[in-house]
């Protein structure tokens, strides 16, 4: 899949290319910082020291993430604006269920919740890459979305084991 919607160069594309990646990567990266939220405090709040080393795992891997994309916006000439926290955005991104979750200490509720905190990734991670973006970003993009769909099989897997138990 080609990274633009129209390949023939157009007067002005260059820039409007440029203004969508960055507008791209500045909401990406609140993706991964909501998932770095999320994940941490599942890892923080979970009895299971299996769970506690994935989620924490995942943690780092949407850090790396969010690094690489502020490299890049910095590379395009922007940079984002600190995140503060939104706890609304990230319960609207995602992550809503988390906290109920965790009040039950059920490790099957939790992974649940993780996995639909993953879908929202992935499903920001597609449609961003319909987008007219630079190729620089359609890789890296590509990439990172590889690993968030690994990591969402992981935690079904994980899931699956803690049903099965």
């Amino acid at each position: 899949m080609s990274a633009y919607k129209n390949p023939a160069p157009v007067p002005g594309a260059d820039a409007e290319i440029k203004e969508n990646s960055i507008r791209i990567l500045k909401h990406l990266i609140t993706i991964c910082e909501d998932g770095i939220r999320g994940y941490q405090t599942a890892a923080d709040k979970i009895d299971s020291t299996r769970l506690t080393g994935v989620f924490r795992e995942y943690v780092q891997q949407r850090q790396t993430f969010t690094d690489a994309l502020t490299v890049m916006l910095a590379e395009l000439g922007a940079q984002q604006i600190p995140d503060n926290g939104d706890v609304g955005g990230a319960v609207h991104r995602g992550w809503i269920n988390l906290r109920t979750a965790l009040a039950s200490k059920k490790s099957d509720a939790v992974l649940e919740e993780s996995i639909r905190g993953e879908q929202v990734a992935i499903d920001a991670y597609r449609e961003a890459m319909k987008e007219d973006i630079t190729p620089e970003v359609y890789k890296t993009l590509d990439q990172q979305l590889q690993a968030i769909e690994a990591a969402q099989g992981h935690l079904q897997r994980l899931l699956q084991t803690e049903r099965d138990a």
